[in-house]
């Protein structure tokens, strides 16, 4: 695996754990606005 795919695969999953976080967070603040 050289530098660059790597790189690429490093980007592509950073990505994939901000979408994700942005998605908890989401989901986190739909919950407590729908409970309170």
């Amino acid at each position: 695996m050289d530098i660059k795919e790597q790189e690429r695969t490093f980007e592509g999953f950073m990505k994939a754990t901000v979408r994700g976080t942005a998605a908890v967070v989401l989901v986190m603040a739909l919950l407590a606005a729908f409970v309170a």
